[in-house]
């Protein structure tokens, strides 16, 4: 029959030298114990905690400090004493990571949030900035503002794939041909997306042999590209091929020099070998003049 033996430990290898406590004192596993006081503490490692009833340290599930992340369920919050989620309680709003407290009153419960009206009527006046965000189901004080319908012509969102809706950038959907709707920034002038079924996109540029086309709609044919802020964007040439084709703010380009719309969205110099190949009949070093 074998005898029970203490197990040899050190203070590095606790973890591994004493899987059923994780304690090791005097080089011998042993059983943890809480030390009372204002703010408890034990003899377990970093981020372990002490179960009183069995002497043994078990792993903490959260950090006060990182919360927000470790307690996936949005009304509870970490319990500094236990390391472990629990129902978070509050005595308003502010206390809660939901923003959502079910009563004024000491020790009640946050709560998570049905709809934006809940959010709205929960803060004092009724503020129009809080909303409801469906995925998490806690409130959150709006991050954009502007136009949520069609056209969305002023919104604070960056990229013009985006538009402010309830209190928040997201995907414009919905939009249709009428490149405006997919528009963003302070006004949306000279900004826009591509609708591509229903769905704003930023543009992107195709070249076929040396020559520039985008997928932009409209006199806004130019497709700008990488721009970190925004995305791709289509935006209106600075001249027209043709005066039938020119609107408010192009110009027809010199007649030595043709207006590229999509490639660059400006008037180019035209290559040529003899003067023949201009309309000036002007050939130098290989440029119409």
């Amino acid at each position: 029959m074998g005898l029970c033996v203490d197990i040899p430990c050190t203070a590095d290898t606790v973890v591994a030298d004493c899987p059923k406590t994780f304690v090791c004192a005097a080089d011998i596993c042993s059983t943890c114990a809480i030390t009372a006081g204002s703010t408890p503490t034990t003899n377990c490692p970093d981020d372990y905690w002490c179960t009183a009833s069995t002497g043994a340290c078990y792993a903490g599930e959260c950090t006060v400090a990182t919360q927000d992340t470790d307690c996936t369920t949005i009304t509870e919050s970490c319990n500094g004493e236990n390391l472990l989620c629990e129902q978070q309680t509050c005595a308003a709003n502010s206390d809660c990571r939901s923003l959502l407290c079910a009563a004024a009153t000491a020790d009640s419960n946050c709560i998570t949030c049905a709809d934006t009206a809940a959010c709205q009527d929960a803060t004092t006046g009724g503020d129009a900035t809080y909303f409801c965000d469906a995925t998490s189901s806690a409130c959150f004080l709006e991050t954009c503002t502007g136009a949520t319908t069609d056209p969305v012509a002023a919104d604070t969102c960056a990229t013009v794939v985006n538009s402010c809706q309830n209190g928040a950038c997201a995907v414009t959907t919905g939009c249709t041909a009428d490149a405006n709707t997919c528009r963003s920034g302070a006004t949306g002038d000279m900004m826009e997306g591509v609708c591509n079924a229903g769905t704003c996109e930023a543009c992107a540029r195709t070249t076929t042999d040396d020559v520039t086309t985008s997928n932009c709609p409209g006199p806004q044919a130019y497709c700008v590209i990488d721009n970190v802020t925004t995305g791709n964007y289509c935006t209106m040439s600075t001249c027209a091929a043709d005066a039938a084709t020119m609107v408010e703010g192009q110009t027809m380009c010199d007649a030595w020099t043709m207006c590229n719309v999509a490639g660059t969205g400006a008037c180019d110099a035209i290559s040529c070998t003899v003067a023949l190949d201009c309309d000036t009949l002007v050939c130098n070093t290989a440029t119409c003049a």
